[in-house]
């Protein structure tokens, strides 16, 4: 094989890896709008239960959880997919930086994603690694998955109202790596005798535990679905620079392929010249 027809064939394939890219951005663009859409309507949820807990809290103090005091359990929202460039890098560097002076040295890390639990694995603080989501339709089912294990860990840990939550993840609105701490509830709406008590149907310390139980999951998320979405913005962006990178070797590659091309047809010119003066016939003299 010539060294123009490897580049023939290296320019196929550069040209079948540019639309594998072009087909991943374009999924990539799918899911930010799919995930933006359900962002919307999940931030509703939570600022709904947030106000209902602040104004339960307003009536009956008296039902107020007390601070956890426990070592915390902090989920690290990474990705389970590559392709994102330093999605990963930059929020554990964040975690590393500003973490301990927010929840000390004895949390225990819940990293959510295949990518960033490989990249985690054999650390101390690492209690366990869990599977991430794909897709918007896959966060649910993951973290259904995540709280279970937050449940059976702070069991071990001194018991579930003992064990302070937080979750670490990427913002795409802010542009950068959010912590918060979820069991931390909404303070009381106004003081307590202003306006009318809510009408309950349920005794107040369990209507309280089911709100709290409410709050986690749809602050939870709604974590994720952010998380998500910047995980895709990255994927979007990486895919974009490596595509430029690809146009730029492929035009390159072509230059070089032109410049063999021409070299190749004078060669045959000059063959072919060679050729006809051997087998020229002799000139007569006259």
């Amino acid at each position: 094989m010539t060294r123009r027809q490897e580049l023939d064939h290296h320019l196929v394939v550069l040209t079948e890896v540019k639309g594998i890219l072009g087909a991943m951005k374009n999924l990539a663009l799918v899911e930010i709008r799919k995930l933006a859409r359900l962002r919307a309507a999940h931030h509703q949820v939570v600022e709904t239960i947030g106000a209902a807990v602040a104004d339960f809290l307003a009536f009956y103090p008296a039902d107020t959880p007390h601070a956890a005091t426990g070592a915390p359990l902090v989920l690290l929202a990474g990705s389970e997919r590559g392709f994102c460039g330093t999605f990963n890098e930059l929020l554990l560097e964040e975690v590393e930086r500003a973490g301990p002076d927010r929840w000390g040295a004895r949390a225990g890390w819940l990293p959510v994603g295949n990518r960033i639990g490989s990249r985690l694995e054999g650390q101390p603080q690492v209690l366990e690694w869990l599977p991430g989501p794909n897709a918007a339709e896959e966060v649910v089912g993951v973290l259904i998955n995540a709280l279970s294990t937050i449940v059976r860990l702070a069991a071990q840990r001194g018991g579930p109202a003992e064990t302070p939550v937080w979750v670490a993840y990427h913002d795409p609105e802010r542009g950068s790596v959010s912590i918060e701490e979820l069991t931390a509830l909404p303070p009381p709406a106004a003081p307590a005798g202003h306006g009318s008590p809510p009408y309950l149907q349920l005794e107040p310390g369990r209507l309280m535990a089911e709100l709290i139980e409410h709050y986690l999951f749809a602050a939870l998320t709604r974590a994720f679905y952010a998380s998500l979405t910047a995980e895709n913005r990255f994927r979007l962006a990486h895919m974009e620079h490596a595509g430029r990178r690809i146009e730029t070797t492929m035009d390159e590659m072509a230059l070089r392929r032109n410049m063999l091309r021409q070299e190749e047809v004078t060669q045959e010119v000059a063959l072919i010249l060679q050729t006809a003066e051997v087998l020229a016939p002799p000139l007569r003299r006259v």
